[in-house]
Order: structure tokens, then C-alpha cells, then sequence
């Protein structure tokens, strides 16, 4: 009896143990305990994000998890977030966000000990994806022709949202580096060209996004004003010409021709510094400076156009050759229709050569006029004036005015009233003439200098009689 009492009593403990048999592996914190009973550890952390220029960056919303695990989580705005159930191990832990890089902490250990606790993660900073890009710019000098400038650097480009501007190269190469991921619009200008902008331009991380060429058109200005033409009977057909650089060094001609008002105007010409001439024949060149600003007309001060100038030179002689001193030459411009009765441009007096000069003479023809008073006729010739040179003009002898010798030519023995009709003549002329009968007689028209008489009469010696006549006595 007692024995079968200790057999049931043996049994029944084999059945406790039997039914107590696992107790042993229900400690969670037991290695041997299987894992989905282990105790689970909480990982908790902060997460920052790389701040874009002075804003702050929105840290909620950042996704966290273990890779490997479904663990996941969200973070609040403070950057915090916990991720709960976590099994014994070493673990790595990710968080990733739009326009971020993911950033990653390994090596997080999680034991048993740490069941039901929290294991601080570290930091995770993410840093925002970046991309880069490239493109180029080319600046427009005309419309009608499609020519480019020589140079297209200094071209402000910049990416909408982000401050600050890249410029361009010489060749309009512009670049931006570490450019946020994200898509943007893309605008060019600069002074004197009118903007041009690229839209949804997208910038991907890690890589280089090389944008289609942009081409600015000009935005050209104008420059005007007047001209007069001194002694023209109207002020057409200045050519004015604007010479010069763009704004981007190209350099630059343009031409247009007055109107007879002599108004002129160049549009469109490309904005910058210009130098503008104005040419006429036969009047000297004009200029002056102007400053074309884009999508403006710059009106210049009116000009005056002088006849240009030049020089004439001639000789001027006196009949009967000696000296020639003193000679009144007088320069007179030809009438035209708009000054029918010019006054005299110049005036000169003949050396004893008879050599005069005038200089400083507006181009065109003249009328050379020639004086000596008392004693010698006026001439008169043309000349033409050429710009920048010396003339001479054609050579001019002064005729003296005519003089006369006058005397008496007495008979040998003649009463006093009887010397009429002796034949007296000038030498090698047809002037001759008869005494009267006080043998009184007088040459008319004789020339200046040296002369001989040539009394005759038959039953008499002739007589010769030398005589000097000055110019107009």
C-alpha cells in the first residue's frame, strides 16, 4: 500500500514536472527563451536636416526604420522619433526624406538587458541632394542678320529660388555646383539684351543636368539729332555715321543720311559708347560722342557743317614789268542759290615779285580780282578751291591805263603861227598826229615807260625825243 502510494506520488510529481516542464524558458530575458518571447528594446534619436540659405527645414515627416525589420517610424518636429520592439542585436538604423540623402547609423547594439528600455540611436544628419548645372548663353547683335557678339561673358544667369547668380565666360559658359535636387526655372540677362529664361529645369541627384543654349536678343536704342549744313541751301545728304563698341566690346558701324531739314536718326543700334561722325563732300568732318542706352533714344546736341578749307597762291604782275608790289587781290566766293551776292571771303597783297597767298579759304570756285590805282586796269580770273591743298591760280598782268606825251615842235624861221602840220609819231606804233600852228601836239594813248617821238617834216631834219610815260599820266 505504501508503495503504491509513493508511485502515484512519483507519478504525480512526474506529471507536475511533465506539466511544469517549460517554466525554465519563460524568462524573457533568457537567452534560451524563444525570441518572440525576448524582452524588446525602444530605439529613440533625432534626426537634422542641412538648412537651406536663412530658413529653417521642416524636420517632421522624416521617415526612420531598421533595414531588414518592419520597423519603421515618423519623426515629430522636433527632429525625435522611437522605434519600439526591438529584438536583441546589432542594428543599423536609416532615415530618409525628399530632396535629402539618406543618412545611416551602424552598429546600434540592442541585449536583453536593454528589454523594456530605451537605446539612444545617434544623430542622424541628412544632407540635402544636390546636383549640378551647365549650359551657355549667346548674345544676339542684330535681328535681321542672326550675328552674335564677339564675346558673351558677364551674363547674369540665375536658378529661381536660390540667391546669387552664376556669370558667364567670354565663350557664355556658366556653371552651378551643389545646386539642390528639384525642378527650376532658368533665367539669363543681361544690360542691353532682353531676358531669357528656361522653364522646369530639373536637377537630379548626383548628376549633371547640361540645359539647351539660351540666346538673348538685343535690346537696341536709338540716337539722333540735327545738322546744318552753313551755305547749302538746305541740310540733305550728311551721311552720318556712328561708330563704336556694344556694351559687350563688339565693334559696331551704322550709317543713315540727313533729310534736307537735316534731321537724322539711327534705330535700332545696338547700346553702348559710339563716336558719330558727320561727312559731307567739300564741307570738314564734324563728330561727336554719344552714350546709346537699350530701348532708348539718345538725342545729341545739333552740329554745324563749315565748308572744309584749302589755300590759293598765284602772281600778279604790271605791264611793263618792274616791280609789282602792292597789288590788291580780292577772293570772292561764286553766287549760289542760297547766297546770290556773296561778300569776299579773303583778300591779298602782291609782293614785289607779284607772288600773293591766301589761306583758310572755304572749298569751291572763286573770283580772283586784281587792282593797282592809280595807273593800271582791273583783271579778273577764276579759281577753285580743293580741300587740304594748295591752288594756284592763273597768272595775271595788269594793263597800265593808257598816258600821253605832249610838247611843241617849232619850224627854223617860221613865223609864230606858222608851225601847223608837222608830223609827229610814237615810235614803233600807229599813234601819231600833226602839230597845230603854235606847233603844239599831244599822243593820246601811249603806255607806261619808255617812249620815243618822231618828229618829221619835209625841208627839215628829223628829230628824235625820248620820253618816260607813267601809267595813266
Amino acid at each position: 500500500m505504501l508503495r503504491h502510494e509513493l508511485r502515484l506520488a512519483a507519478a504525480a510529481l512526474a506529471l507536475g514536472l511533465a506539466a511544469c516542464g517549460d517554466l525554465s524558458h519563460q524568462n524573457q530575458y533568457d537567452p534560451s527563451t524563444p525570441p518572440a518571447l525576448q524582452a524588446k528594446a525602444t530605439l529613440a534619436g533625432t534626426v537634422t536636416l542641412e538648412a537651406l540659405d536663412a530658413g529653417e527645414p521642416d524636420l517632421a515627416g522624416v521617415a526612420v526604420s531598421v533595414p531588414g525589420t518592419s520597423l519603421t517610424a515618423i519623426t515629430d518636429v522636433t527632429g525625435a522619433f522611437t522605434l519600439t520592439g526591438v529584438d536583441p542585436g546589432t542594428w543599423s538604423v536609416q532615415a530618409t526624406k525628399a530632396g535629402y540623402r539618406s543618412a545611416t547609423v551602424t552598429g546600434v547594439a540592442v541585449t536583453l538587458d536593454d528589454g523594456n528600455r530605451t537605446v539612444t540611436v545617434p544623430t542622424l544628419d541628412l544632407l540635402v541632394s544636390r546636383g549640378d548645372v551647365m549650359g551657355r548663353v549667346a548674345l544676339q547683335l542684330d535681328l535681321a542678320s542672326g550675328q552674335l557678339e564677339d564675346s558673351a561673358a558677364g551674363v547674369g544667369v540665375s536658378l529661381s529660388g536660390r540667391p546669387g547668380a552664376a556669370f558667364t565666360d567670354v565663350a557664355g559658359n556658366y556653371e552651378f555646383s551643389g545646386v539642390p535636387v528639384g525642378i527650376y526655372v532658368v533665367t539669363a540677362a543681361k544690360t542691353g539684351f532682353k531676358e531669357r529664361s528656361l522653364q522646369l529645369v530639373e536637377v537630379t541627384e548626383g548628376r549633371i543636368t547640361v540645359l539647351a543654349e539660351l540666346v538673348l536678343p538685343p535690346d537696341p536704342g536709338g540716337v539722333g539729332g540735327s545738322v546744318l549744313v552753313l551755305g547749302a541751301a538746305d541740310s540733305a545728304g550728311v551721311t552720318v555715321r556712328a561708330r563704336g563698341a556694344t556694351l559687350s566690346g563688339t565693334p559696331t558701324e551704322v550709317i543713315t543720311i540727313s533729310d534736307a531739314g537735316g534731321d537724322w536718326l539711327i534705330s535700332p543700334i545696338p547700346a553702348g559708347s559710339y563716336n558719330v561722325t558727320f561727312e559731307k563732300t567739300d564741307y570738314a568732318v564734324a563728330s561727336t560722342s554719344a552714350v546709346v542706352a537699350p530701348a532708348e533714344i539718345t538725342t545729341l546736341a545739333g552740329v554745324t557743317l563749315q565748308r572744309d578749307t584749302g589755300s590759293l597762291v598765284g602772281t600778279a604782275t604790271l605791264q611793263g614789268g618792274g616791280d609789282s608790289a602792292g597789288i590788291q587781290v580780292t577772293l570772292t566766293p561764286e553766287p549760289t542759290a542760297a547766297d546770290p551776292t556773296p561778300a569776299a571771303a579773303a583778300a591779298a597783297i602782291t609782293d614785289a615779285a607779284g607772288s600773293w597767298r591766301a589761306d583758310l579759304l572755304p572749298v569751291g570756285r572763286y573770283t580772283v580780282a586784281y587792282r593797282k590805282q592809280p595807273g593800271y586796269l582791273d583783271q579778273a580770273g577764276l579759281a577753285t578751291v580743293v580741300s587740304h591743298q594748295v591752288t594756284r591760280a592763273p597768272d595775271a598782268t595788269l594793263p597800265a591805263v593808257p598816258g600821253a606825251i605832249q610838247g611843241r615842235a617849232l619850224l627854223e624861221g617860221a613865223a609864230a603861227a606858222g608851225h601847223a602840220g608837222t608830223l609827229v609819231r610814237l615810235e614803233n606804233t600807229v599813234i601819231s598826229t600833226f602839230t597845230a600852228a603854235d606847233g603844239a601836239y599831244v599822243l593820246s594813248g601811249v603806255g607806261a615807260g619808255a617812249q620815243v617821238v618822231l618828229l618829221e617834216r619835209t625841208g627839215f631834219d628829223g628829230q628824235r625825243v625820248q620820253a618816260v610815260v607813267g601809267p595813266g599820266e
